[in-house]
C-alpha cells in the first residue's frame, strides 16, 4: 500500500495512492 500523509491547515489528511480494496465497477453515485 502506497500512502501520503500530509496535513491541510493543521488537520492531517491521508491519501491511498495504491494497494486500497476494490470499490467495484460502478459510479460512485450507484
Amino acid at each position: 500500500m502506497r500512502i501520503i500523509d500530509s496535513h491541510t491547515e493543521g488537520e492531517p489528511t491521508r491519501v491511498i495512492i495504491d494497494g486500497g480494496p476494490d470499490l467495484g465497477s460502478g459510479s460512485l453515485q450507484e
